[in-house]
């Protein structure tokens, strides 16, 4: 394909080829860049994520760490009458861990409060088993951190840290509660940093269903579902860190792609995740690819176009030998060859001026000879023509001499089957009734002849049916009277039953009108033809024959499970050349398949002309 372009052409495809390698290589560099700086803003991301996390887990450690304070220095037994130690303990853990800024409370083993800071009388008592943590803790006996929920004394979103308290035995004697602020600063600083991440910068710490615990967004946000909450369930249920460009599902936003970066906490089964919009996040990045494709677009355009040029100049001497060889090829040969270079391309063009005056001289000695060629041309057609003609006339006088060949061995062997209907089988008959005469007329007929009688009657009876099956194959009258199918089906239980083969004879949309008797006759002897084969040869046990009818024609087939032949060297001489000629008279055909131990096929198909279509 490249060899047929011309010499500018391929010379701006060398061209171009190289700089768009050159080009290729300036991209993939500046994607790998881009790719670089990528994944360097994804990491910061997910190390800012990492951080933010850390920090809570710290916060919940300290607030293990207090309460657990607390147990080793005042045993918290509920049934204990001097709980100074007790009270002094919980005013230290409030006021120690300022993340406890709703309070700490000691409840006994069912959930019931037995002090609390800062001191309020009014709950001493109260049962705080009702709240889903104490529970949990009671039922489980472990420690927990809760999920939000509404301080019934403040009103503010909160979590809580709760412990159990055993006794000596291991049996639970006491439970401590610190509840924390979610819209204290220590709950929020963490996620506060997110906003020097941009504009668009924002954080959330989630619970494991996906609510938000702290947000920069302030404590509007607490205990409603997060921005992203179907990205933080999934990375909550497979417990791991990373970066996914996910939307934001609710809101006036709703559908906005953000870069969020996920790391869950080994304290609570929480999680914190930070990032933006990606527009934002990304523009650095994409002012960077900007920039460079800017750059690499116009350095491309503006060497290429002077290469181009250049490339132009070296071409102008070559493109003017190429328009004069094809003014040459087009047959122009008057138009001389003017080229003012030197060097090897002057050379060529006296080359070319050289071999257009011969070419010339040589066209003019061609159109003489082409035009004498042309003359014995013509009256070879006009030969050949009337050739044609004439064996068109031959092959249609052939078909007519063929069809009333046998049209009139149809004739005659309709006169001789009426013949030996008329006469012989007559006598035979007549000889068969005289003989049935005498035989009862005369009963006093010795033994030997009455068996010479019976040997005689028998002998008149064998001859007379075969003269009725000479009849039947000669002109079977069930085809002039019943049709082609019933003569067809007759024909075969003659000459095919006694040979022990079974019968299978099928018809598909077959006309309910008898068909014209041409067509008749010829499917009839092609068939008869093609069983009569089947009897001589095959040897098949069985024998299965199918006429159909569809918009194209009718067509007939017989197939057998016998021996079959080859083809190509078929038995026998005439029988297949004589089924094809019959079927040739009214425009059918017919096809045989078979191979040696595969049985045979013999399918005859003819196009139904308007008027056998009408019938």
């Amino acid at each position: 394909m490249v060899s047929r372009l011309n010499l500018w052409t391929r010379l701006v495809l060398v061209l171009l080829a190289g700089f768009v390698t050159l080009f290729g290589v300036f991209s993939l560099v500046s994607l790998r860049v881009l790719d670089d700086s990528t994944q360097r803003i994804l990491t910061e991301r997910e190390v800012i994520a990492e951080i933010a996390a850390q920090r809570y887990d710290e916060l919940l450690s300290q607030a293990y760490y207090e309460l657990d304070k607390a147990t080793t220095f005042a045993a918290f037994n509920p049934s204990s009458p001097e709980l100074s130690n007790e009270n002094h303990m919980l005013a230290h853990a409030y006021g120690r861990l300022g993340s406890f800024s709703l309070g700490v409370a000691f409840l006994d083993a069912r959930g019931r409060v037995v002090l609390v800071e800062p001191d309020d009388g009014k709950l001493i008592g109260a049962d705080y088993a009702g709240f889903p943590f104490v529970a949990q803790v009671i039922r489980t006996q472990q420690r927990s951190i809760s999920d939000p929920f509404l301080d019934p004394r403040s009103g503010r979103p909160a979590v809580a840290v709760t412990i159990p308290i055993f006794d000596d035995k291991q049996r639970l004697l006491s439970i401590l509660s610190g509840w924390i602020d979610l819209t204290s600063p220590s709950m929020r600083r963490a996620v506060e940093q997110a906003r020097k991440l941009g504009e668009t910068g924002h954080a959330e710490l989630v619970d494991e269903h996906g609510m938000i615990i702290a947000s920069t967004e302030g404590h509007a946000d607490v205990m409603l579902p997060g921005d992203h909450r179907q990205f933080y369930l999934r990375m909550l249920a497979a417990n791991e860190q990373g970066v996914e460009i996910v939307p934001e599902e609710y809101g006036l936003r709703a559908g906005e792609m953000h870069v969020m970066a996920f790391a869950p906490l080994s304290m609570a089964h929480w999680g914190i995740a930070v990032g933006g919009t990606e527009a934002e996040t990304f523009a650095p990045v994409r002012a960077l690819q900007g920039a460079i494709f800017l750059f690499g677009t116009l350095s491309f355009v503006i060497i290429f176009l002077a290469t181009l040029w250049g490339a132009r100049l070296l071409v102008r001497p070559v493109k003017t030998l190429t328009n004069a060889a094809k003014r040459i090829a087009d047959g122009d040969l008057s138009s001389s060859i003017k080229l003012g270079s030197g060097g090897e391309i002057g050379v060529l063009a006296d080359s070319f001026e050289s071999m257009r005056a011969h070419l010339q001289q040589s066209h003019i000695e061609l159109t003489g000879w082409s035009a004498e060629l042309e003359k014995r041309v013509q009256e070879r057609t006009r030969e050949l023509e009337a050739l044609y003609a004439e064996l068109k006339r031959e092959e249609g006088e052939r078909r007519q001499l063929l069809e009333r060949v046998i049209n009139a061995q149809e004739e005659e062997r309709m006169r001789v089957a009426r013949e030996l209907h008329d006469e012989t089988g007559q006598a035979l008959t007549a000889l068969l009734m005289s003989l049935d005469s005498v035989e009862a007329s005369d009963s006093e007929l010795s033994a030997p002849l009455r068996e010479r009688m019976a040997r005689t009657k028998r002998l008149t009876q064998d001859a007379l049916r075969n003269v009725r099956s000479i009849i039947f194959d000669l002109r079977p009258t069930a085809l002039d009277d019943l049709g082609l199918v019933p003569a067809i089906r007759r024909f075969t239980e003659q000459h095919l039953e006694p040979l022990g083969m079974t019968l299978s004879l099928e018809t598909r949309a077959w006309p309910k009108t008898r068909l014209p008797p041409s067509v008749e006759t010829v499917l009839f002897r092609v068939m008869q033809e093609a069983i009569n084969n089947i009897a001589r040869h095959a040897n098949a046990r069985h024998v299965r024959i199918i006429f159909a009818a569809d918009e194209a024609g009718i067509s007939a087939r017989v197939e057998d499970d016998g021996e079959g032949f080859d083809p190509a060297t078929p038995r026998g001489g005439l029988g297949l050349v004589g089924m094809r000629e019959r079927a040739n008279l009214i425009g059918g055909r017919v096809e045989v398949h078979s191979a040696r131990g595969g049985g045979t096929q013999v399918e005859i198909c003819i196009p139904l002309q308007k008027g056998q279509a009408d019938a």
